[in-house]
């Protein structure tokens, strides 16, 4: 997977490209929940999309079965539509049915604790209500492939408390998930297995326990 880099120092504005994920061999079978742990820029997030289809790989496949969705505060929702119309349209484009997801509009408002917001444009919304509206759609639509990138730790403590005791609840209707996260505490207590992206490689794949202990003491570079 490569991205697109523009040197602004350069003149002519030549185009570069670096690769992000390299030679990714990835498995994930039904029932698991997989955290992904690395530093800033080893492609955790790229990862993430590329398993949601917003990216497309280079070269090889990716095969999901079942309805997914990611909750990425960087590409959450479509700022010009208000809370409701964009729990519709990106409900839609997770692949349920319309009418599904209006009969459990007053549930996804009642648990995003949005209240007027809800009504709002998206675009004045902060990054704990995005997360709110993200997690809320999620949790009540029961969505089979929940790609979660460090949407759990943000908002307030009392939504961040309520995310993760719902977490609980989400997992059971998912076939599996991948949560890209800073918190090795989140990532030993709920994942069952993590994997350290190290510059765009799978450097372990294993137990969280010894995933969160051999990155935290350097072992993995």
């Amino acid at each position: 997977m490569r991205d697109l880099i523009r040197d602004l120092r350069d003149k002519n504005h030549e185009e570069k490209y670096i690769n992000v994920l390299k030679k990714i061999n990835l498995t994930i079978g039904e029932g698991e929940i997989v955290g992904v742990i690395g530093r800033n820029g080893s492609g955790k997030s790229t990862l993430l999309k590329v398993i949601a289809g917003i990216y497309h790989p280079d070269e090889g496949s990716v095969f999901v079965k079942g309805s997914k969705a990611i909750l990425d505060l960087n590409r959450a929702f479509f700022p010009e539509l208000n809370g409701h119309e964009n729990v519709i349209v990106t409900g839609m484009m997770m692949g349920f049915n319309k009418w599904d997801i209006q009969n459990k509009i007053k549930k996804i408002k009642e648990f995003s604790e949005l209240g007027d917001f809800f009504s709002r444009p998206v675009k004045i919304y902060s990054t704990g209500m995005i997360s709110r509206l993200g997690l809320s759609l999620a949790a009540i639509m029961q969505v089979e492939v929940l790609l979660i990138d460090e949407t759990l730790s943000v908002g307030d403590f009392f939504f961040q408390e309520k995310s993760k005791k719902i977490f609980t609840e989400i997992m059971c209707g998912s076939r599996c998930e991948l949560i890209v996260s800073h918190d090795m505490e989140l990532i030993k207590e709920h994942c069952t297995r993590a994997l350290i992206l190290h510059e765009g490689n799978i450097v372990f794949d294993g137990s969280p326990c010894a995933a969160v202990s051999q990155y935290t003491q350097g072992k993995w570079n």
